[in-house]
């Protein structure tokens, strides 16, 4: 059986996630209109936990669109990229 190619739905949240209830009403038209990845920017990274929960829920998966050139070492997040720390 031939397998169809894989093109997700990617609604895109411009502004920073301030407060995961708000977003809950996001998702719910995301739903609606048939999304089923939902990208937020990495200013919203605080609320990463509350977020990929509210997803989950929904059945949407959650993408933070992270510039690695940011992540400093210290944050002790460089496994994300594949580097390794001293």
């Amino acid at each position: 059986m031939r397998q169809l190619p894989f093109h997700p739905r990617i609604y895109s949240i411009t502004a920073p996630v301030q407060d995961a209830g708000r977003f809950d009403r996001y998702l719910s038209r995301c739903v609606e209109l048939g999304f089923d990845h939902v990208l937020v920017p990495a200013a919203s990274m605080h609320l990463a936990a509350e977020l990929a929960e509210a997803c989950a829920r929904r059945g949407v998966r959650l993408l933070i669109d992270v510039d690695p050139r940011a992540v400093q070492a210290d944050t002790g997040q460089t496994h994300w990229f594949g580097a390794q720390s001293d």
